[in-house]
């Protein structure tokens, strides 16, 4: 083999494990800083005395979220594609289970490839209208935590920093989706006039076919609601644990949770996602040991239910997680759709 040919397997390997390692990394850490000291018995008491009925309410708000999602995707790709809300909210459900068992939201992949293969979306278009969705996110997240801490003296500065990094890179984003979806021929021009252009002619060519005005102010009012409703579980477990704290202070929680967890992280970004809801809790002068108790409730609370819920899709779907990862995975890089051996959904 001629040796011009190591370094890039070399790098690709290296770029294979490099993002997992990071993220498992992160989550180790997170997890020592909070579990460390954690006192057990006293969180079997905390369970123990938690208000259920506050419990089931946080769950089934929690639950709302995915199908908003899915039906949030379903919206964006209304204007070059006809794709159910069903089919959407059941890929959203399978890429949570994938997202748990899988590092670096592998999950975000597999329901595009899943979506493509239910409704013969294509999947590059699924990628982008999802890509657009987690930007609309990031909109909102930032306009949420400098309304929810807007007059707040004893806000942490790591935090400002972060919020304020974060800020600048959605709203780069934001201005190049925009740039794209309404000003097509001129980023083509500018592509076109790139070495590397050819590369993204037909990404900006699919983000372009989305750019509906009606279609992305009714995509952004249904992420409005897709942000509120996790803030109101938020609140609702906050009344379960018996925490005074109001809807303001649930949206920090959240937004502060939201921005721990961007990064591709472990499966279920656990350690990342406990790390984050205790020094929010702590900024908010919940006690010490009070805050990583919540933040397991939380934890389970927000990750487990939409699991089960993909599990049961899985389960009536006849699909194999780890089959369907692996085509997705290799359509992703391909850009090409590839068969998948799973029945289509009930």
């Amino acid at each position: 083999m001629d040796s011009s040919e190591t370094p890039p397997a070399r790098k690709r390997n290296i770029k294979k494990w490099l993002v997992p390692a990071v993220g498992y990394t992160i989550a180790i850490a997170s997890l020592y800083g909070v579990f460390h000291d954690f006192d057990y018995k006293l969180m079997e008491q905390d369970v123990r005395a938690l208000s259920w009925g506050w419990v089931l309410l946080g769950i089934l708000l929690n639950l709302t979220v995915y199908v908003l999602d899915g039906w949030r995707w379903a919206v964006l790709l209304s204007p070059a594609e006809d794709a159910p809300v069903a089919e959407c909210v059941k890929a959203v459900f399978v890429g949570q289970v994938a997202n748990a068992v899988l590092p670096a939201k592998a999950g975000e992949v597999v329901r595009c490839y899943l979506l493509s293969f239910w409704t013969d979306t294509p999947f590059t278009l699924a990628l982008t209208a999802d890509a657009i969705g987690r930007v609309m996110d990031g909109i909102c997240m930032v306009l949420a935590f400098y309304l929810f801490t807007w007059g707040l003296t004893d806000m942490r500065r790591d935090l400002r920093d972060v919020a304020f990094v974060f800020a600048v890179i959605v709203a780069i984003l934001a201005c190049l989706l925009l740039f794209v979806l309404f000003r097509h021929e001129h980023a083509k021009l500018f592509v076109s006039n790139s070495k590397w252009g050819s590369r993204f002619a037909s990404i900006l060519h699919e983000i372009h076919s989305l750019g509906d005005a009606k279609v992305l102010r009714k995509a952004f009012g249904i992420s409005i609601v897709y942000l509120v409703m996790p803030i109101l579980s938020v609140w609702a477990l906050f009344r379960a644990y018996n925490f005074d704290f109001s809807f303001q202070q649930a949206a920090i929680v959240l937004v502060v949770i939201h921005m721990g967890t961007a990064l591709p992280g472990a499966p279920a970004n656990v350690g990342a996602f406990q790390w984050a809801a205790t020094i929010s809790l702590e900024m908010l002068a919940a006690g010490p040991m009070e805050a990583k108790i919540f933040s397991v409730i939380l934890y389970f609370a927000h990750t487990i239910p939409p699991i089960i819920a993909g599990a049961v899709v899985l389960l009536l779907t006849g699909l194999k997680l780890g089959e369907v990862h692996t085509h997705a995975t290799k359509a992703h890089r391909s850009g090409v759709q590839l068969p998948c051996r799973v029945k289509r959904p009930l």
